[in-house]
């Protein structure tokens, strides 16, 4: 009996070390009134690409440890970006527009009080999903389509495009992801016709651009279509733009003999080439 009075009491005794340690799990720092930390005081707002960097006065308050911005971008959707309070500055982004928005301000002190909030108005320069999309660029390759685009603030982005199948019925052909700079990148598996491509970026915060609306004819394998170029092609968004043929570098290694040759009138093309 003395045994299990004895686990018993050593059970207790773990629960009760156990609760204490529970109640010690707490922010560490003065207990104040909400609202005590203060307000943050000359906002500066540096306006970037698809987001704003605020500066601002911290209060004379030792007990702060960080300041916290809340604001919205999208349809709605609630972000927050925090600063630590050896910084003077923090950094707004995922605004996927040129427009006008709010940010609140408040400083959190080290019992996770907060403060009152401060409003900076920030107006983003161009987010990257729209200056990528505007830069698209699209030409018939070999069995498909090359895309060039450009990226200058190498922002993490998804490039999507979309065909349809053959009861035309839409499917994405293809999603590149980059954080390129630029580039091309190449869609294929189509035969030589005519076919619709719609083609759109979005951002890591899903923000999406327009689509670019773009019917191109796929280049068969046959070498003879390199003197056939697509004379027929359109670009929707740019009215009645004809393509114009970028440079190639093809190497083709093949095996002729004299009359094959004379046939493909090779030593006459290259020599034109070569003017």
């Amino acid at each position: 009996m003395k045994s299990y009075i004895m686990v018993l009491h050593l059970v207790l005794i773990f629960l009760s070390i156990g609760c204490k340690e529970d109640d010690n799990i707490r922010p560490f720092g003065k207990d104040v009134e909400a609202g005590a930390p203060g307000v943050v005081s000359e906002i500066k707002v540096k306006n970037i690409p698809g987001g704003a960097v605020i500066s601002y006065q911290l209060p004379d308050n030792p007990d702060i440890m960080y300041v916290r911005a809340r604001y919205k971008v999208g349809q709605g959707k609630e972000m927050e970006a925090r600063a630590s309070v050896y910084a003077n500055e923090l950094t707004v982004n995922g605004f996927g527009d040129m427009n006008e928005h709010e940010v609140e301000l408040s400083c959190v002190d080290r019992m996770e009080n907060e403060g009152a909030t401060t409003v900076a108005v920030v107006t983003p320069l161009k987010p990257s999903v729209l200056t990528t999309f505007e830069s698209l660029e699209v030409n018939a390759t070999f069995g498909g389509v090359y895309v060039n685009f450009k990226n200058p603030e190498k922002a993490s982005l998804s490039i999507h495009v979309v065909t349809t199948d053959s009861l035309n019925q839409p499917y994405e052909a293809h999603v590149q992801y980059t954080q390129a700079e630029k580039g091309p990148f190449y869609v294929r598996g189509f035969k030589a016709e005519e076919r619709m491509f719609d083609i759109y970026v979005v951002d890591r915060w899903g923000n999406s651009s327009d689509t670019l609306y773009n019917v191109s004819k796929a280049l068969d394998y046959d070498f003879a279509l390199l003197y056939s170029i697509d004379k027929e092609q359109m670009n929707y968004d740019r009215g009645n733009e004809a393509y114009k043929l970028s440079t190639a570098k093809i190497l083709i290694e093949l095996e002729l003999k004299p009359d094959e040759i004379i046939k493909l009138n090779l030593r006459k093309k290259i020599s034109e080439l070569l003017r």
